[in-house]
């Protein structure tokens, strides 16, 4: 059972994210995935975040219905998500928490390639 929702709301649209899975988000920031989603008919932009191979990649966020007109735009949008995360201060260890550089290197990755993952392929 998901625990209580906290309310995110950006530029004109409101998104609900459970506490649970902010905390997922932010203790686990070496086992995530980031897509940025094309809708080739509407030429627009959404996007996932889901957790890495560790858990089968398992969508935590999922926005592909979002009118975005450009991939840094949908990037800037993830950024905004996981920094509203941090906002939400957690107890961890700074070593294993999500932190506000991880976040600018995710979003710059992701505008460069679409796609990005922190978590290491052995």
């Amino acid at each position: 059972m998901r625990s209580i929702l906290t309310s995110i709301i950006y530029g004109g649209w409101k998104m609900d994210i459970a506490q649970d899975v902010a905390l997922e988000i932010f203790s686990n920031p070496d086992d995530l995935s980031f897509g940025i989603l094309e809708d080739l008919k509407k030429k627009t932009f959404g996007f996932m975040i889901s957790r890495g191979p560790g858990k089968n990649f398992r969508y935590l966020v999922r926005k592909e219905d979002a009118q975005f007109e450009s991939v840094d735009a949908a990037a800037d949008e993830i950024g905004r998500i996981l920094n509203a995360v941090i906002e939400m201060e957690f107890p961890s260890e700074e070593s294993s928490a999500l932190t506000e550089e991880r976040v600018q290197s995710i979003v710059t990755a992701l505008k460069a390639r679409q796609y990005f993952g922190t978590y290491h392929v052995y």
